[in-house]
């Protein structure tokens, strides 16, 4: 049971991401969308399923090395990367409703993660 949920979190939870990223993709190049924002939807994509995919760990599998290298990413990279994304992203946002959406995500995400990370290490010292 244990080798069913892994295979689930591990492998099917990022493929299902890669396949909407990619009818995602398909979706701009086909309502030909000006400078369609394919790189910065992979990080966001990514990002969210690297968080994803430790969420469902805690909640169903035993912590990993590789657990622990994903949440290094999401809590010391991702902000950092998040933040940049947000800020070549905000001149891009009236282009369409992908780029105001990426915008958006990529801007919530180290407003969430970083105060969250502060708290915990207020509560938990």
């Amino acid at each position: 049971m244990e080798l069913v949920r892994a295979i689930l979190v591990n492998f099917v939870v990022p493929l299902a991401g890669l396949k909407v990223l990619l009818s995602l993709r398909e979706r701009m190049f086909e309502r030909q969308i000006e400078r369609p924002p394919v790189v910065p939807l992979f990080i966001i994509f990514a990002t969210y399923g690297g968080l994803l995919v430790v969420v469902l760990t805690i909640l169903f599998l035993r912590w990993s090395g590789m657990a622990s290298v994903g949440v290094f990413y999401l809590v010391l990279v991702a902000p950092i990367a998040m933040t940049v994304l947000a800020v070549m992203l905000f001149r891009q946002r009236r282009l369409s409703p992908y780029h105001f959406g990426s915008f958006i995500a990529s801007g919530i995400y180290p407003c969430v993660v970083v105060p969250s990370v502060v708290l915990y290490r207020m509560l938990y010292p």
